[in-house]
């Protein structure tokens, strides 16, 4: 599950930098990309955990070590 948030948010990003470069011809460093990556999983798991889903927390240790 957590490889699967971290493979959704890789994608997004990336689709949000092709557009970004594309529309307004404006470009990130790649390391903020991958900031923006560990951002949106971060996110994405804290909103399962407040939702209540016993799965989000689980993720966030495998993601980001002791939560």
């Amino acid at each position: 599950m957590a490889l699967l948030q971290g493979w959704q948010g890789a994608i997004y990003e990336l689709w949000r930098e092709r557009n970004r470069h594309y529309h307004d011809g404006l470009s990130l460093p790649p390391v903020r990309v991958a900031n923006h990556v560990i951002v949106s999983v971060e996110n994405k798991c804290s909103a399962m955990h407040q939702l209540g889903s016993k799965r989000g927390l689980s993720i966030l240790q495998c993601w980001f070590g002791s939560v």
